[in-house]
């Protein structure tokens, strides 16, 4: 479901309605029988083969067959959507605990980045022989 009390569960499809509006049931997840408003749901690829307007009891053998909800929890969907309820779940204390790691991070990335650089540079240099600096400017000649 997207949005509502029942966001974040997944459901199956019985039947459609109309263009507007499908009934769910997801046995297995809490999310009892009832007609759900197409905007407020997700569709995903996971597939159970039911008949039309199937019963609860069907849709949960076919879903228990099918492994459903261990699908759903190993796919990426479902751990974006943990991710982001982690967040918004963190307390003040732990979103600055979580700044500072991130702050520390990048400093490690970036110091590392710029000694692979440095590396790059005086490698290119021996090749060619050049040293690096300033060059010298002309003495202008006098006459």
């Amino acid at each position: 479901m997207a949005s509502g009390p029942l966001q974040g569960k997944i459901c199956a499809v019985v039947n459609i309605i109309d263009q507007n509006r499908v009934l769910v049931d997801g046995p297995c997840t809490g999310v009892r029988r009832q007609v759900v408003n197409l905007k407020n749901v997700h569709i995903t690829t996971l597939r159970i083969r039911i008949p039309h307007t199937a019963s609860t009891p069907m849709v949960r053998e076919q879903w228990v067959g099918r492994h459903v909800s261990e699908t759903w929890e190993d796919s990426r969907w479902c751990r974006n959507l943990r991710a982001k309820q982690r967040s918004q779940n963190l307390t003040d204390f732990e979103r600055f605990k979580l700044w500072k790691l991130r702050k520390a991070r990048t400093a490690i990335i970036r110091d590392a980045c710029s000694k692979l650089k440095t590396e790059i540079k005086k490698s290119k240099a021996a090749k060619t022989g050049k040293k690096g600096g300033k060059k010298a400017a002309k003495k202008p000649v006098a006459k």
